[in-house]
């Protein structure tokens, strides 16, 4: 008698998974739910940093450049009455979005390394300070947007609730997962890594290096676009520090501690994240110092981040069940 399949275990837990968010909304108070929409908004966000990242080796510290564009789109587009059907505001927001994406990373991309992160970092304070300063009358400055509307999808339950803004939320978690694991798991993907171990090697086998780091950094780009436009439906407050450099500091050390180069790691990265900040600021302001003991064990303890540690043990288990 055979064993079950490695494929039959990971349906199985996809499906557990899939039903224990289904029914989450039934199971638990309004409070949790509201940590859970942000988790999960917060996983899309990480996974377009672990796409960049833990794939292709590069670290941006101005990935809030996206975020805070695609929040100040839906912020501006609502409130000054210009778009109010959903889909049309999503559209505007990911195509103004793609657009900053394709003008920053062609200049980025043209660096590597440090240079790389501080490029990047330099952009996110340009379009900090813009927002923060000079584009005051369009973006509030420093006091934000206000009374954003949660969306109307034109159907019967109004997304005002918690419980039905969950689930719309849900579901662009889902396609960000399947869309991230076609990607990483393509030929595309597989050239990432590729370029990620050994770019020397991929130069030589005769890939245009530049023009895939370029792609991936506008694909980072885009995803990251769909989580701020995302949570500013959520939160219904837009303010400059989406756009702080602080917030693209942040998603790294979600990436860092979830796992950088696997599927699950920023989820569960972004989920310890959400909940140390919730809970220990219950108790003290100073949750930062709890966050930073958390990443120092987790560096020392668990190098490859808490996915990764499943990961190796799962993979050694096959080694061991292979030899024997």
């Amino acid at each position: 008698m055979t064993g079950i399949s490695a494929r039959t275990w990971s349906l199985l837990a996809y499906s557990l998974l899939g039903i224990v968010l289904l029914l989450f909304p039934y199971a638990v108070p309004n409070y949790l739910l509201t940590l859970l929409i942000s988790i999960l908004i917060f996983s899309i966000y990480a996974g377009s940093v672990n796409l960049l990242y833990g794939y292709n080796g590069r670290i941006s510290i101005g990935h809030a450049t996206f975020w805070g564009s695609g929040a100040y789109v839906v912020a501006i587009l609502t409130t000054r009455g210009i778009i109010h059907n959903f889909f049309l505001v999503l559209l505007v927001s990911l195509l103004i979005v793609t657009a900053i994406g394709v003008t920053i990373g062609f200049l980025v991309n043209r660096v590597g390394g440090v240079y790389f992160m501080i490029l990047t970092f330099a952009f996110g304070h340009i379009f900090y300070s813009l927002a923060a300063y000079i584009l005051t009358p369009l973006t509030g400055g420093e006091d934000g947007i206000k009374v954003i509307a949660r969306p109307d999808l034109g159907l019967p339950w109004t997304m005002t609730r918690d419980w039905n803004f969950y689930y719309l939320v849900l579901v662009f978690f889902a396609v960000s997962y399947f869309l991230f694991r076609c990607i990483v798991r393509s030929p595309f993907g597989y050239t990432l890594v590729g370029i990620r171990d050994n770019e020397r090697r991929m130069l030589t086998l005769g890939y245009n290096v530049q023009q895939y780091k370029y792609i991936c950094y506008v694909l980072s780009a885009v995803f990251a676009g769909l989580a701020g436009t995302l949570y500013a439906y959520f939160a219904l407050f837009v303010s400059t520090s989406e756009l702080h450099w602080f917030w693209s500091g942040e998603v790294v050390l979600m990436v860092l501690m979830g796992g950088m180069g696997t599927l699950w790691g920023p989820a569960i990265g972004a989920a310890l994240f959400t909940i140390l900040r919730y809970y220990v600021s219950i108790f003290t302001d100073h949750w930062l110092l709890a966050l930073g003991v958390v990443l120092i064990l987790i560096v020392l303890f668990l190098p490859k981040g808490i996915s990764g540690f499943f990961l190796g043990i799962r993979t050694r288990s096959k080694n061991g069940s292979t030899q024997s």
